[in-house]
Parts: C-alpha cells; sequence; structure tokens
C-alpha cells in the first residue's frame, strides 16, 4: 500500500555506533531531533531494538533545546504505564546528548488515517475509540504522576496530536514524544509569549499563554477524537494566525454532522472536550475516558480487533520492518563461547569461603 512502506536502502547512519547502541537506520527528521533505529547488543546473542533520539546537528549548541531534550529524559525516565513508550537511557557520545527509547512497531495516527484514505475506507469508529480512550488514560497516568519518593510530579504533555499517537501491530496504544512537556513543578521555565505545540491542536489557554493543566491535554484529545471520527481536520487554515483564531472563536460541529454513524451520545462527549473554556470540559483526561465507555463501551475495539485491521492496512510495511531488523543481527556464536566459558570457570572454581556477616542492609501534521 502506497506510503505505509519503510525504506530499507542502506544509508550513511548504518553501522553507527552511539554509547552501547549501534544504529541501523535513520527513521525520521524532525523540527528539533532526528530518530534513529538501533540495536544494543550484548552476550550470547543478546539484542534490544532501540530508538535513539539526538538534537539535529545545527542547533546543538542552542541552551532552549538542550534544555527541553534534558527536561524530556527527566520528565519520563520513571514513566512506566503499558500506553506510554518508555524511555531507557540518556547518554552522551563523542560529545553528542542522545535519549534512548522504546521501539514501537506499529504506524501513528496520521498513517492509519492515510492509509484509510488510500483503501477508500473510514477509519473504524471502534479503533478511534480505542486509541484515544488509552491515550486519556496514559495522559492521566502523566498528569496525576507520583515520582518514586512520594512525591506529586504532574506532567502536562502539550502536543498530543495524531502523529504523536502509534498503534502497534499487537493493537496496542502508545503516546509518543514527550519533548516539550512540562513539569508543573517547574510550569515557570518557559518564556513569557513562547507558545509550544502543534497548530491545530493546541487548546485556547496553551495559544493565549496560560498555565495549563490537564484539561489543555484533554482539549488536544478532543481534536484527536474529532478528526477520526470524521477524518478531517478540525481547525484548519492557510496561516497559523487563522488557525489560532479558529480554535479561540470558531463553532465546533459534532462528527455526526460528517459521519453520520456517530451517535448522539459521543457528540456530546466530544463537544464538552473541546468547550472553549477549560471550566466547561471533564476534570480530568479519565473522566473524558470513563465517560467514553459508558456511552458507547460496546464499540470500542479490543487490540485483538485493532491488531486486524493494523497487520491488514501495514503488512507490507512490518514485513520490511522485520526484514530490517534480520539485517541488523549479528553472529552472536562469539558472545555465546564467551559466556560457555565463563560458566565453565564458574564450575571448576572452588567455593569461596562465605563472608562474615555485616549486619548492613528507560492525520498529518
Amino acid at each position: 500500500m502506497a506510503g505505509t512502506t519503510l525504506t530499507l536502502t542502506p544509508d550513511g547512519f548504518r553501522g553507527r555506533v552511539l554509547g552501547k547502541y549501534e544504529v541501523l537506520c535513520r527513521l525520521s527528521t524532525g523540527g528539533m531531533a532526528e530518530i534513529f533505529l538501533a540495536a544494543q547488543k550484548g552476550l550470547a546473542g543478546f539484542r534490544k531494538m532501540v530508538v535513539l533520539k539526538q538534537i539535529l546537528p545545527d542547533i546543538r549548541g542552542e541552551e532552549e533545546f538542550v534544555r527541553m531534550f534534558l527536561d524530556e529524559a527527566k520528565v519520563t525516565a520513571a514513566f512506566n504505564h503499558p500506553h506510554i513508550a518508555h524511555v531507557y537511557d540518556l547518554d552522551v557520545a563523542d560529545g553528542e546528548l542522545f535519549l534512548a527509547m522504546e521501539f514501537v512497531p506499529g504506524a501513528t495516527l496520521v498513517e492509519v488515517a492515510r492509509a484509510c484514505r488510500t483503501a477508500h475506507e473510514p477509519i473504524p469508529i471502534g479503533f478511534s475509540l480505542m486509541a484515544v480512550r488509552d491515550t486519556a488514560v496514559a495522559l492521566n497516568y502523566a498528569h496525576a504522576f507520583t515520582d518514586p519518593l512520594g512525591r506529586p510530579s504532574p506532567v502536562v504533555h502539550r502536543d498530543v496530536a495524531e502523529k504523536n499517537i502509534m498503534v502497534t501491530y499487537e493493537g496496542v496504544t502508545k503516546l509518543l514524544d514527550f519533548g516539550i512537556a512540562k513539569s508543573l513543578a517547574r510550569a515557570g521555565r518557559t518564556a513569557v509569549g513562547m507558545v509550544k505545540g502543534t497548530s491545530g491542536y493546541m487548546s485556547p489557554e496553551q495559544i493565549m499563554g496560560d498555565p495549563l493543566d490537564a484539561r489543555s491535554d484533554l482539549f488536544s484529545l478532543g481534536v484527536v477524537l474529532h478528526e477520526c471520527l470524521t477524518g478531517m481536520r478540525l481547525f484548519y487554515a492557510k496561516s497559523a494566525e487563522a488557525m489560532m483564531n479558529a480554535v479561540l472563536s470558531g463553532d465546533v460541529p459534532p462528527p455526526s454532522r460528517v459521519n453520520k454513524q456517530v451517535p448522539p451520545e459521543l457528540d456530546a462527549i466530544v463537544l464538552k472536550a473541546l468547550a472553549k473554556r477549560r471550566e466547561d470540559r471533564y476534570g480530568t483526561t479519565l473522566e473524558f475516558a470513563r465517560a467514553i465507555e459508558r456511552a458507547v463501551g460496546p464499540r470500542i475495539w479490543h487490540p485483538e480487533q485493532s491488531s486486524e485491521l493494523m497487520l491488514r492496512l501495514f503488512s507490507e510495511r512490518r514485513d520490511q520492518t522485520r526484514l530490517l531488523l534480520m539485517s541488523g543481527t549479528g553472529d552472536g556464536s562469539s558472545s555465546e563461547t564467551q559466556v560457555a566459558q565463563v560458566l565453565a570457570r564458574s564450575v571448576e572454581a572452588p567455593e569461596p569461603v562465605p563472608p562474615a556477616p555485616t549486619g548492613l542492609p528507560q492525520i498529518s501534521s
């Protein structure tokens, strides 16, 4: 299917080593960072696929971008949630910072929308409900996060959009890219007048530069659900200023105006999430998720159903991904021999005398 395959042509990045990771290829380049697929290799054929994120060369010396990069690592390092892509490592190699993150084999909601459009079919409502419900639960985890020491450390994502929500080939939703996330404990750091986010998805208060809370991410997720249900951009204009004005003052039509399969109760949930005043929205993304479950619970797809759709839409891409991963598999015989030697030495070594007890106790944008 057009637009759903990976380019497997070896590039100039293959074989590059960053710390304990070996790059297989570059996956993408964004406004701030470039993304690589890499392998962490160890003894006895140990191999873990990861995604490496590195600041673009031309902005590595800019303090603001370095600070955002470090903030992403600090904000997400302690996260442990099934619907949030894990961060494993923050390191520096040859003077260059990089993040090692979970490799999520699948596609973003942007790519799913594009694939469905190419196939001349709508995004199934049940699929959209599953992806948005799961993302809402993941966001609530971040919004109510408490660190391992028991200290409340709530985090606002600030860039919830289809491009940052993936569904794996197994039908599991993953929220990505906390690159501009803000810990509310350090919320005063962003410069006055600096608006960060994706145009068309930012909440009215985010556009106005007001302090943000969980309800800002809720608004953005409401945009995502509206667009998945209709297959159309909700706020669209040729200029960023016109786009912001549409968010601030434009009317939001119910999704059923475009998609007659959307029931009235789901219309009401979407419109409440998209209220201009944050006080008129749901208080948390978890409330939003539970409202969806109560209203249209039987229509929410299970991961198995979503997996069937993903495999149908992206079968060629999945196969090419597997080829790419196989191409990065090295011969583990040498390391296996080393392990065997270590095991042999441990068997042959005399049993040590036990020490005396001391008593010490990771839709297009």
